[in-house]
């Protein structure tokens, strides 16, 4: 009875489950093949084929596998769906499989374990890999090991952050001539400071900040030291702001690395219309006497509002422009000229609107 039950249900939305309906499932099943009842293989055996991939939640799938005597395995494991998509593409790889392609999906499965990956993932990653690749496997066995004990971490299974700080400094002033490795560190270096900052509190900022400048003086790198300044920066939170504000006094390298990047920071800032990470930009430019890079954030700034067809602050911004003596060219100020005459001309158009309007001939229609 249970088993027809199960039938009718699963036969409706075989792809949706609830997961009560799924316990359900997998007891019964368990207990009818312990007990080795006479149950409908045929049936078993179609549904086994349904629930390879089985979609639980929107952001959810899980995979199970049966063995032979048709018993569930107990390591039932949960992925998201980028790692679902990328252990299909590992579980297809065969003779045929060309070696560009593999280097590319080797790639991608490392950048995820990198930003996000966990221990599971990185399981069934690395276990492939140590088959397939054995010479890369064992030429980057320091990154593997730490993201070992990164997915470890992100799984909750550890929460010693100040141990996997230091080892991912340790790394770094190891391998830091290693191109190849250091891209794929600043990645890690990128996801792993967006959880702590999210989630730990000022002392980890601080452990964070200390370890970090040890890589440069040991390395002379400061690409780590800036991710944290650029990190600190966006906070919302005063007392990472207050830090920014320390590194980016305290060291002249952050300050010409952030030089160079400020038009990309902005083109970032201004996809999210974060105009006030903007403002705190011109600060930081007008305050250390960098002129260059202030007249190019203003320029694309004042393009910025000038295309949302925002006038107030485009005249804020062209006024700051006249206190710091900075020309505009012709097309900026025809650009600017034509928004201002546009709006002129949109309130004179509503005004004479207003004016046709017969107040006497005006009737309700109720």
């Amino acid at each position: 009875m249970a088993v027809n039950f199960l039938r009718l249900n699963l036969s409706k939305s075989p792809m949706v489950y609830s997961f009560a309906l799924w316990n359900v499932y997998t007891q019964i099943l368990r207990y009818t093949c312990e007990n080795k009842d006479n149950l409908e293989i045929n049936f078993i055996n179609k549904l086994h084929e349904r629930s390879k991939l089985k979609k639980i939640k929107s952001n959810e799938l899980i995979i199970s596998r049966f063995t032979d005597s048709y018993k569930i395995d107990d390591d039932v494991r949960f992925y998201d769906q980028e790692e679902i998509r990328l252990i299909q593409l590992i579980n297809n790889i065969n003779e045929n499989t060309t070696h560009v392609r593999w280097i590319s999906l080797r790639n991608e499965c490392i950048s995820l374990l990198c930003l996000k990956g966990r221990h599971n993932f990185f399981v069934k990653f690395t276990s492939v890999l140590a088959k397939i690749d054995p010479k890369y496997y064992d030429e980057n066995h320091e990154l593997f090991k730490y993201l070992h004990q990164l997915s470890i971490w992100r799984d909750n299974k550890s929460k010693n952050t100040e141990m996997l700080i230091e080892h991912l400094c340790e790394l770094y002033i190891n391998h830091c001539t290693n191109d190849e490795l250091l891209n794929k560190m600043k990645i890690t270096i990128q996801a792993l400071l967006e959880e702590i900052l999210s989630k730990h509190g000022s002392s980890a900022v601080v452990n964070i900040k200390n370890s970090f400048e040890r890589i440069c003086f040991q390395t002379d790198n400061f690409e780590a030291l800036y991710l944290l300044w650029k990190n600190l920066f966006e906070s919302f939170w005063f007392s990472d702001q207050q830090t920014a504000e320390g590194l980016i006094a305290n060291h002249l390298e952050i300050r010409k690395m952030l030089a160079s990047r400020s038009k990309q920071l902005c083109f970032g800032y201004f996809q999210n219309n974060n105009t006030d990470l903007v403002n705190k930009l011109v600060q930081i430019f007008l305050g250390y006497k960098m002129r260059t890079n202030v007249v190019e954030t203003l320029k694309l700034y004042l393009a910025f509002e000038i295309w949302r067809k925002n006038s107030s602050a485009a005249t804020q911004i062209v006024q700051l422009f006249l206190e710091l003596n900075i020309p505009l060219s012709d097309s900026e100020n025809r650009k600017y000229l034509d928004l201002l005459l546009k709006r002129q001309t949109e309130i004179r158009q509503q005004g004479k609107m207003s004016e046709k309007i017969d107040v006497e001939n005006y009737k309700f229609k109720f």
